[in-house]
């Protein structure tokens, strides 16, 4: 949470990235120091080259609906840079993008509900090129996507695996975390 502020008497929180030192446990937490917009959430980061490009999550929400998209910024002297949002085909205007995860070999992954999927929110990928723009978007297909949301895509390049979250398969109910192995898929 970054801060709280007061609307129609109650207390409204807002979500914002964080750094700490790890040990025991977290200690010297910080924001990480991003430039904010007013009234936006922040979160779901991951990073890119060795950690000085970070792709993240920015939302709004407005009269009960959630707007999302992703951003990326760069690590400088000064700290991170201003907050660039992703242009298509990552974000599409009218839908929504978030949870993004970057690839050791420069795939962005990542959760939206834009037309072409075969869910409400389905997993996408996009590749990078040696800038970290996308110039081509897949939705993954029908034997990761359910008719329902499937979200959090996270790769562990070493095994193949893709681990994943979703509420359109048989589970525990809500959110079930399912994992899978595709040695042709997201290779360099």
């Amino acid at each position: 949470t970054k801060h709280s502020t007061k609307k129609a008497g109650t207390d409204v929180y807002y979500n914002n990235l964080f750094t700490a030192v790890a040990g025991d446990s977290l200690h010297n937490t910080t924001g990480i120091g991003i430039p904010e917009e007013a009234d936006t959430q922040n979160g779901l980061a991951s990073f890119a080259r060795n950690g000085n490009i970070m792709f993240f999550t920015r939302w709004t929400r407005n009269d009960g609906k959630t707007s999302s998209a992703i951003y990326r910024c760069k690590r400088t002297a000064a700290g991170w840079s201003e907050p660039v949002k992703l242009p298509a085909p990552i974000n599409i205007e009218g839908y929504n993008s978030t949870q993004p995860f970057v690839t050791a070999n420069d795939y962005l992954l990542f959760s939206s509900d834009r037309p072409g999927g075969v869910g409400k929110y389905d997993l996408w990928y996009a590749s990078l090129d040696s800038s970290l723009e996308a110039y081509s978007v897949a939705n993954m297909g029908n034997g990761i996507n359910t008719p329902e949301d499937d979200q959090s895509p996270y790769y562990h390049q070493q095994s193949g695996t893709l681990v994943f979250a979703s509420n359109g398969r048989t589970g525990m109910g809500g959110f079930d975390i399912f994992k899978c192995t595709r040695e042709d898929t997201l290779s360099a």
